[in-house]
């Protein structure tokens, strides 16, 4: 099977070509200077000048992904609807409070994202808003918001706008 023009947009417009994209243009990183990127592990708060993650909604039930997901946190089905998004493969529900994750989740618990948001860590969220995995991402991102995971956001027009609507009450 050959990618389509439409499958390379879908690539090139998805969460984690937008943060390679950004991590890639370095924020302007002087002459001489390198960005050192670390890989997630353990559950201690390494020191970070800022951070960037990718922002989930919960897969959609007529995906794959979705009865895998539910096996890796140990949800059932019924539970799997309380799941607003996740973030590195850690649930959260639409109060932004955590939800289990099994044994088989090695990411940070999202408590490490709310306290280097506390601790003034840019942690920026990266998702797009039309995704043919995931459910409704701006839930998933104002979620993520009350639960203290993310400071910033970068998103697609769609989602933006859907966001800034929702929070003007219309």
């Amino acid at each position: 099977m050959e990618n389509t023009p439409s499958d390379w947009w879908s690539l090139a417009l998805s969460d984690s070509a937008i943060a390679n994209s950004l991590m890639l243009r370095c924020f302007g990183i002087p002459e001489g200077e390198r960005l050192r990127v670390r890989l997630y592990g353990g559950t201690s708060l390494p020191d970070m000048d800022i951070v960037l993650v990718e922002i989930g909604g919960m897969y959609r039930p007529e995906t794959p992904m979705f009865e895998r997901a539910l096996r890796w946190w140990g949800l059932t089905a019924t539970e799997g609807e309380k799941v607003a998004g996740q973030i590195l493969n850690r649930p959260f529900d639409d109060d932004g409070n955590p939800l289990p994750t099994g044994e088989t989740v090695i990411a940070p618990p999202l408590e490490t994202f709310r306290a280097w948001v506390k601790a003034g860590v840019p942690i920026i969220g990266v998702c797009y808003g039309r995704d043919k995995w995931f459910t409704d991402v701006p839930r998933t991102v104002f979620a993520a918001l009350k639960g203290g995971f993310i400071n910033c956001l970068v998103t697609d027009a769609s989602c933006a706008t859907t966001l800034l609507a929702h929070a003007a009450g219309r």
